[in-house]
C-alpha cells in the first residue's frame, strides 16, 4: 500500500450540489479547540501536528503492546448492531486512547468519525510521507507539499506514524458500519460527521459502502498501528494492568470512581468475593480432617496447615493493601490540588487585594496588587477573597 494519499476515492463530504455550494467544500472540518497532553486548551491550528498526535495517536497504550493478547482479542470490532444486541450502550469519547473501549457497566466508548479523515486533500497534505522519506523511496512528493525533514534510513516518518493511526482508525469504522442498520446507529449516535452541518445534511448509505469497500481494498495489517488490529479492549483489564505494571503503580487507565468511599467499596467487593471462596476451602479441609480416611493422612495435614497459613497472611496483605491504595490516591489527589492551588494564586497575583487559597492541607493569604474579580473555585478547596 502507497504511503502517499487517500486509501479512498469517494469524496462523502461533497453532496451532489456542492459543485454550485462553494462554501459547503470550505467547510472547517477541525473542532473548536482541543487539550494537548498537558491539558492546555489550544486551537488546532496552532500547533497542527501536535493536534493530530493527540487526536490520532494511542500514546496512553503503547506500555500495554506486551499485555494486549490479555486486554483485547486481535479481531476486528463487531459491527454496531451487534454491540447493541450485546447489552452495550454507546458512550461518545473524544478520547482515541478510549476508542472501542468497555467496561463492566456495558458501555462501550466510541470516538466519533472526524471529518478531516475524509477529507483526501487531508490525506495528501498531513497524512503522507514527505519527499524524499525513507518510508516509501519510490514514490515521490511534489516539493510544494513538503512539510518537514524526511525520516532517517530505518526510521518512520510523523506522517507516515499518524498515517497507521489513521488507517486504523477508519479501519474501525468500516468494522463498525458494516450494514445498513449500523449506519442508521451511527448516524442516531452523532458518530459520523454531518455533509454539511449548517444545513444538518447527512451523509448517505450508498456513498457509504462505496468508501469503506475503497477502505477495504486498501487495507494491510502491516500498515496499521497495532492497536487497531484488536477490536474491543476490557476497560477492567487495562486498568489492572494499569494498576500493577505501570509507575507510578496504583494508577488506574481511566479512574472509575469518585471518591474514595467508591474506591474501598470496589476493592472491599473483590475482596469479599475472594474470601467467600477461601471459606468454602477451608470448610472442605475441615470435613476432611474430621473423616478417618484424612485426618491420619500426612499429605493432608500438611497441605491442609499451608492453606491455612496462606488464607491468613492473604487476607491480611489484601486488608493492607486496600489501606496502602486509599491512602496514596489521598496523597497524590493533596498533592495535585496544592499544585492547581499554587496556580491558581500565580494566575491571581495580577489582580490585587489579598487571595486566600483553602486547600485541604491548610489556607493561606497571598497580598497582591489589585482585587477587581473574584476568582473561580478550581475544585482544591475553597477560595475567598479579602
Amino acid at each position: 500500500m502507497s504511503s502517499y494519499g487517500a486509501p479512498f476515492t469517494t469524496d462523502l463530504l461533497r453532496s451532489e450540489s456542492s459543485a454550485d455550494d462553494p462554501a459547503e467544500s470550505d467547510i472547517d472540518s477541525f473542532p473548536a479547540s482541543y487539550q494537548n497532553s498537558g491539558r492546555k486548551v489550544k486551537k488546532p491550528t496552532d500547533n497542527l501536528t501536535e493536534f493530530l498526535k493527540t487526536e490520532l495517536v494511542p500514546s496512553k497504550l503503547d506500555p500495554f503492546g506486551k499485555h494486549m493478547w490479555a486486554i483485547g482479542g486481535k479481531h476486528a470490532a463487531a459491527p454496531l448492531n451487534c454491540q447493541i444486541a450485546f447489552g452495550r450502550e454507546i458512550v461518545l469519547w473524544e478520547d482515541v486512547n478510549l476508542h472501542l473501549v468497555w467496561n463492566s457497566s456495558s458501555k462501550i466508548f466510541i470516538k466519533p468519525l472526524p471529518r478531516y479523515l475524509l477529507d483526501k486533500t487531508f490525506w495528501q497534505e498531513q497524512l503522507s510521507c514527505v519527499s524524499k522519506c525513507s518510508c516509501d523511496a519510490d514514490l515521490r512528493l511534489p516539493d510544494a507539499i513538503r512539510r518537514s525533514s524526511p525520516a532517517p534510513p530505518g526510521a518512520e516518518c510523523l506522517q507516515k506514524q499518524l498515517r497507521r493511526c489513521a488507517l486504523g482508525f477508519l479501519y474501525t469504522y468500516v468494522c463498525l458500519i458494516a450494514y445498513e442498520s449500523d449506519f442508521a446507529i451511527a448516524q442516531e449516535k452523532h458518530l459520523l460527521p454531518l455533509l454539511n452541518p449548517s444545513k444538518n445534511s447527512q451523509i448517505k448509505w450508498d456513498d457509504w459502502k462505496r468508501f469503506s469497500r475503497q477502505v477495504l481494498s486498501q487495507h494491510s495489517s502491516k500498515n496499521v498501528h497495532p492497536r487497531f488490529l484488536r477490536g474491543e479492549l476490557r476497560l477492567s483489564r487495562l486498568n489492572f494492568f494499569s494498576r500493577f505494571t505501570q509507575f507510578p503503580l496504583f494508577t488506574s487507565y481511566v479512574r472509575g470512581w469518585r471518591g474514595y468511599g467508591s474506591l474501598v467499596r470496589d476493592n472491599v467487593t473483590w475482596l469479599l468475593t475472594a474470601t467467600v471462596f477461601v471459606a468454602l476451602v477451608l470448610t472442605a479441609l475441615q470435613v476432611g480432617l474430621a473423616t478417618n480416611q484424612l485426618k491420619d493422612n500426612d499429605a493432608f495435614m500438611q497441605f491442609s496447615y499451608g492453606f491455612s497459613i496462606f488464607a491468613i497472611v492473604a487476607s491480611v496483605g489484601a486488608f493492607i493493601f486496600i489501606i496502602v491504595e486509599v491512602v496514596y490516591n489521598i496523597v497524590k489527589d493533596n498533592l495535585r490540588r496544592s499544585e492547581q492551588a499554587d496556580l491558581l494564586n500565580e494566575a491571581l497575583t495580577s489582580r490585587g487585594g489579598r487571595i486566600k487559597v483553602k486547600a485541604n492541607t491548610g489556607s493561606a493569604q497571598i497580598p497582591v496588587a489589585s482585587s477587581s474579580a473574584p476568582p473561580t473555585n478550581q475544585g482544591m478547596g475553597s477560595v475567598v477573597v479579602v
